[in-house]
């Protein structure tokens, strides 16, 4: 059921993504992630605004059941740039989309099952997570929650759970302070916990990238997704960047490899451009979930906007 929307516009700042995981299709031995919510995101902002002490997150999804038995989620990526949503290709080329409080909207009224906000500016330009923003957005989200951007550290993260979000995204952090995996997922749950993976095909070879893709990390990324897992992480958010944006499809051979690599999800991203895209990143590469971009923001490629979800039971058929 949805909740009455509210009238009060949310104004994203410059350089945040939206992920949006939609409702689809439980699949493989017919298992389902089974969630609980403890408290509501208005006690968050009653936190934020400090009217009420919480200790917990104020709402926890609970762990998911089994690697290879995830229901198959499908998002897309959208980058903010001031009040407005732009889509870019192998994390440049910016292009408008439109205004990301009707979009969000949009998303609310096709009941997908969680959003996920990036500040991908938020790193490069040494900030902290916008709270007074995410408290607003996760009181009036009808969907779980996720952040990423600027978490450095365990306050961080612990700021960003009370006031209403159900994960942290990390991922530049993680090669300067590894041990943060550890604590964040000891303290608040190995569930709560999502680490990204951006990486860039060079000449046929595979190199890790953080800082929104400015930065290169000497290391294999199956070896580097490996050791996250063995630190803590309780998914993997793994991004193709010279696939992103394209309409070229996934890139499955990486997706393949690291999801046999490791026994948490792994989320696919970058390159859809149908619905039998994310048939072959789940049968083919062994995606547990897959993220979808362009897709889901324009018509086809090279046309107009238009803000859209796949048909579940499209996808459930492209499934089986």
């Amino acid at each position: 059921m949805i909740k009455e929307l509210t009238k009060e516009k949310t104004s994203l700042p410059f350089g945040w993504e939206l992920t949006v995981l939609g409702k689809v299709c439980e699949v493989i031995a017919g298992q389902s992630p089974k969630s609980k919510f403890y408290n509501t995101n208005e006690e968050g902002l009653a936190f934020y605004q400090g009217q009420i002490e919480i200790d917990r997150p104020p709402r926890t999804i609970m762990s998911m059941t089994g690697h290879k038995y995830q229901k198959v989620f499908d998002g897309y990526y959208e980058i903010l740039k001031g009040d407005s949503l732009v889509k870019t290709v192998n994390f440049k080329k910016a292009s408008y989309i439109g205004d990301p409080d009707n979009t969000t909207l949009i998303f609310n009224e096709l009941e997908v099952d969680e959003l996920t906000l990036l500040d991908i500016a938020a790193t490069n330009n040494k900030k902290k997570p916008n709270f007074k923003i995410l408290a607003e957005l996760a009181n009036e989200c009808f969907m779980p929650l996720a952040y990423g951007g600027g978490i450095n550290n365990f306050e961080d993260a612990k700021k960003i759970f009370q006031i209403g979000i159900e994960k942290v995204v990390i991922n530049s952090v993680t090669f300067t302070n590894t041990s943060l995996i550890t604590q964040l997922s000891e303290h608040f749950g190995n569930q709560a916990i999502v680490v990204s993976i951006d990486v860039k095909k060079i000449f046929g070879k595979y190199q890790v990238y953080y800082n929104s893709g400015t930065k290169k990390k000497k290391t294999d990324p199956v070896a580097w997704a490996q050791e996250l897992e063995r630190l803590g992480a309780r998914e993997i958010l793994l991004t193709a960047i010279h696939q992103e944006g394209t309409w070229k499809g996934f890139d499955i051979n990486i997706i393949e490899k690291i999801s046999n690599a490791v026994n948490i999800p792994v989320i696919a991203n970058g390159g859809a451009s149908s619905i039998e895209d994310i048939g072959k990143a789940v049968k083919q590469g062994c995606a547990s979930a897959v993220s979808l971009g362009s897709m889901v923001v324009y018509q086809k490629k090279r046309m107009g906007v238009l803000v859209n979800f796949p048909d579940n039971s499209k996808i459930k058929k492209i499934l089986l």
